[in-house]
């Protein structure tokens, strides 16, 4: 770890984790497209919240038309008239109106330097974790935190518009950093390290004074309660002085930025002065009246006034406004006592608010975000305490007074939680990331044998029988899972965003059941022939990485071959049996819905071809350790289909869908071919592909075998819920999304991680009693994981329903919908657990055990329809869905126990934790108290058997 600030940002070196050059770049990518998305597609299907120009209902029209403005004025007179801080605004309006002036009013002009400052913000809760927590803990802490920072919603209203929030929090993260550096205990000062440091905090004080003048006052008194607090640990004097300057230094940038006009109308002309008073007239006649205590210091009384009279403005202007979110507005203190006696408070709300009492209030899509991340966040939270007591230090005591005091004054002056949540984003994650690492540490050092612990070494070949691990590299399964994850979550999230657009163009009717249709057919005969073929093509792909590279080039070059012989022909079979194919799955449809659906899926077939390329080079990424590359490559999909979508006419939107899907396919292809090729392996089929491929043939079969069953089940469930009505296709489609979320999410990281190193591992190690072990401990992640996915699932479900389609369906409609949701939910933590099983079990040769379970699954989910569909419609795909993927995974489990590392024992405990959590979920439905009160327990009891079993299945490596 490098500890020179001034050699740059960049903290970890090795190839576990990202490095920073890596993760900017990810995070960049991901802001710039999800801002663009918002824009340009999202926000238009919600005229509600839509100002126009892809602008959200608040300050970003207001923004939009004084850069609009501004930018008119400097055509007719010239660049005189621009300003940094146009008409008493903060920067962010003058950048916008030179880009304006520049290139045109698109507010789309200014998603690089959102995204850019999004990302960075990121990038540095990844570093201050590291820095926090010396060794694995801090920077899988920090890199969970990070991921949480940059995908929560929540943070587009603001990186995704033109507001001023991104470079305010991105200016407090980097002095934060600077800050933290300064109190490691390797700290030395040298001219170098010191000045570093400094220009850090200068540039991040600099990016929060442009936007936020009066807001640099606030971080010196942060970092001034920082500085009595942490230096009454042991520190060196000279240390002390430094840390002095520090502060000294951004006293100066406060009253350079307290000049501009958007600070002196916060603070008067200066601190504490009756001057430059607030102009509440426009929409209150009261008046704000302050009794002076002669006990407390003037200059404190003054402060507490001006504090306390911002906090009565905002409590009247939100009155005024409508803002909704207020959180304690009675209490508006009028002594230095009162204000002084409502901190411990303020800070309560400023870390926990909003409460979950407001959050089934006033139903709206950003509230509804609001709240489920404060949910997730009460959970890693809890996590906080162990981390006080294991890794407590100076660094993480100065970085906690400092957020602590900064939430505590802005929950003070902002009483509306909207204001609040975006101005803490920033120092909510701090503490976000404290929670992290605690969880992190509490899991590493009870559940891996303290694997997390220890140091890593770059330079091990990662097949040398040697130097392979006896243990599961679980550093390795956290930083790139949690990589591959993200821009798996990025893809799903992208069409998803395909199937919302497509729902706001043609509606819930049988236009968008035609091409629901259409694209469910073709991606049948993927997942039961082209993927299969990928798991197959990794255990000889690894094993031939021991021979000369020509031996592993023939084997790619073979089985891209056999995949082409046989998806080429599956398209053909498509093409030519269009008719009879939609005429099955659309029973109910009409001729001209059959008709449009006939022809859409003919253009949809040759995906099933070119996927040949995707899923075999994907494959062989996977197995050379370069998961992250295939993940990437993959985002081209979404991206093209979306960029289609927006760009084509209404009456081509659902060809434009079918288009963009089949080009973004060809440009993940190339993307693969280049990375192969740049580890000489040249991604040509083989015209003679049989000779070279019998070891991946002789897996293959069976996996087909397998495929096939639960991949026939989509089309079949479709027919069962076409018989119900019409629309009911595309309201299954719809509501079964959140679960194939989950479910593909967790099957790309078992495939793209779990599958290659345990295949590694079974060929190098096999029989090994940790790396049976540690599968066993992935099971049971799996099964609290998604516990709690399903959990938050069906609390939110029906608000969430509501908030995306309220518009569109009837009240009756969100109901079904959401009881979909919530049923589907409940596969959550089984999907999870079967994706994990399936890929262990053909890691450990057992391919003929997942067959026996997917025809187990086939027959109870078809059964169940039979029997349920009549009597409760679409409810009894849901359920019919549920009991399939229940017998599925129990059957996998059942006979691939051994070899995966499960006693019976364990078996049943995991199940007992499924149904626990199932229990609480019924429990939150029916809103009965003595049914949440039992299934509590019982999940605790579950838990502590959990616990229980999994430390005292810890076992010593052997080799190390």
């Amino acid at each position: 770890m490098n500890k020179s600030y001034a050699a740059g940002i960049q903290i970890i070196d090795g190839l576990t984790f990202p490095s920073w050059r890596v993760f900017w770049a990810l995070s960049f990518t991901y802001a710039s497209f999800m801002a663009l998305l918002l824009q340009k597609a999202v926000l238009p299907l919600f005229p509600e919240m839509h100002a126009g120009h892809g602008l959200l209902m608040n300050d970003a029209i207001v923004f939009h038309n004084m850069a609009v403005d501004i930018a008119q004025r400097i055509h007719t007179v010239g660049w005189s008239e621009w300003r940094i801080y146009p008409q008493g605004a903060s920067a962010n309006v003058g950048l916008l109106s030179a880009l304006y002036a520049l290139l045109g009013p698109d507010p789309a002009w200014f998603i690089p330097f959102n995204a850019a400052a999004h990302a960075t913000g990121a990038l540095l809760i990844y570093r201050i974790g590291a820095r926090l927590v010396e060794g694995d803990i801090g920077k899988l802490g920090g890199l969970l935190a990070a991921i949480c920072f940059l995908v929560f919603p929540s943070a587009l209203q603001w990186y995704g518009q033109n507001h001023k929030d991104a470079f305010a929090i991105v200016g407090l993260l980097l002095v934060l950093d600077a800050w933290l550096a300064m109190h490691d205990e390797q700290f030395r000062i040298r001219f170098r390290n010191v000045l570093g440091i400094l220009m850090a905090a200068l540039l991040g004080a600099a990016l929060l004074g442009l936007v936020r003048p009066y807001y640099v006052l606030v971080m010196v008194l942060g970092f001034s309660a920082s500085f009595v607090l942490a230096s009454i640990v042991r520190s060196k004097l000279s240390v002390i002085a430094v840390r002095f300057v520090f502060i000294a230094l951004l006293v100066i940038v406060a009253a350079v930025f307290m000049r501009q006009g958007t600070a002196v109308g916060v603070y008067g002309e200066s601190l504490g002065s009756d001057q430059g008073a607030l102009n509440v007239g426009a929409y209150s006649t009261e008046k704000f009246l302050w009794t002076p205590s002669e006990q407390i210091p003037a200059i404190l009384d003054k402060s507490l006034h001006r504090g306390s009279e911002l906090r009565w403005h905002f409590v009247q202007h939100g009155r005024f406004v409508g803002a909704g979110s207020e959180v304690d507005g009675d209490r508006l203190p009028d002594t230095a006592w009162a204000a002084i006696a409502y901190l411990p408070r303020a800070l309560v709300v400023g870390l926990f608010a909003p409460f979950p009492n407001t959050w089934g209030e006033r139903v709206t899509l950003p509230r509804l975000i609001g709240a489920m991340e404060t949910a997730f966040w009460y959970l890693v939270c809890l996590g906080a305490a162990v981390t006080v007591v294991r890794h407590r230090s100076r660094k993480l005591l100065a970085g906690a007074v400092f957020c602590a005091v900064l939430i505590t004054i802005l929950a003070y002056i902002h009483p509306n939680v909207g204001t609040l949540y975006r101005q803490r984003f920033g120092l909510w994650h701090f503490f976000m990331l404290i929670g992290f690492m605690g969880w992190v540490s509490l899991l590493s050092g009870h559940l891996t044998g303290g694997v997390l612990s220890r140091p890593t070494s770059t330079n091990t070949p990662v097949l040398s029988e040697q130097r392979f691990p006896a243990a599961l590299p679980a550093d390795r399964f956290a930083g790139s899972g949690a990589v591959v994850m993200l821009i798996t979550l990025t893809c799903y999230l992208g069409f998803f965003a395909r199937d919302l657009l497509l729902t706001g163009q043609v509606g819930l009717g049988a236009d968008l059941d035609a091409f629901f249709a259409a694209a469910m057919i073709p991606m049948f005969f993927v997942s039961c022939l082209a993927i299969p073929l990928g798991d197959a093509m990794v255990l000889p792909f690894v094993a031939a990485q021991h021979h000369a590279a020509v031996e592993r080039a023939r084997l790619l070059r073979g089985t891209l071959g056999l995949a082409l012989w046989l998806l080429v022909g599956a398209t053909c079979f498509v093409w030519v049996s269009a008719p009879w194919l939609v005429t099955w799955v659309l029973r109910t449809a009409t001729a001209e819905g059959q008709v449009k659906a006939v022809s859409l899926l003919r253009w949809f077939a040759p995906i099933i071809a070119l996927s040949a390329w995707t899923v075999v080079g994907n494959a062989a990424l996977n197995s050379l350790g370069k998961p992250r590359v295939s993940a990437k490559a993959q985002l081209a999909v979404p991206v093209v289909t979306l960029l289609a979508l927006v760009m084509a006419p209404r009456e081509l939107i659902l060809a434009a869908g079918i288009g963009g899907m089949l080009l973004g396919t060809l440009v993940n292809a190339a993307i693969v071919s280049l990375h192969l090729r740049i580890h000489g392996l040249v991604l040509l089929p083989a015209i003679a592909p049989f000779a070279a491929t019998a070891e991946v043939r002789a897996v293959y079969w069976p996996l087909v075998a397998a495929a096939v069953l639960p991949a026939a089940l989509i089309p079949m469930n479709y027919a069962f819920a076409s018989s119900v009505g019409a629309g009911t296709v595309a309201a299954w489609a719809f509501a079964s999304k959140i679960v194939v979320l989950f479910s593909g999410l967790s099957s790309v990281g078992a495939t793209a991680v779990v599958l290659p190193q345990m295949a590694k591992a079974f060929i190098l190690r096999a029989g090994d009693k940790q790396q049976r072990q540690d599968a066993n401990r992935l099971i049971a992640a799996g099964i609290w994981c998604g516990g709690v996915l399903m959990l938050g699932g069906v609390f939110f479900a029906e608000p969430l329903v509501a908030a995306l389609l309220g518009k569109q369906l009837s009240v009756s409609q969100i109901t079904v919908l959401a009881d979909i949701v919530k049923i589907g939910l409940m596969q959550i933590p089984v999907v999870i657990v079967g994706a994990l099983a399936n890929k262990l079990a053909i890691a450990a040769g057992r391919t003929s055990r997942v067959l026996y379970s997917a025809m187990l699954g086939f027959t109870g989910n078809i059964l169940a329809n039979l029997m349920l569909v009549p009597t409760l419609g679409v409810m009894g795909v849901a359920v019919g869905a549920l009991v399939g993927a229940i017998l599925s995974v129990a059957a996998v489990l059942a006979g691939t126990y051994r070899q995966i590392g499960l006693s019976p024992r364990e078996m049943m405990i995991a199940a007992a934790g499924w149904l626990a959590w199932v229990a609480i979920c019924v429990a939150l439905v029916s809103t009965s108290v003595a049914a949440l009160v039992c299934a509590l327990i019982t999940l605790c009891v579950v838990a502590r058997w959990q616990w229980g079993v999994l430390q005292s299945a810890k076992v010593t490596p052997e080799f190390v």
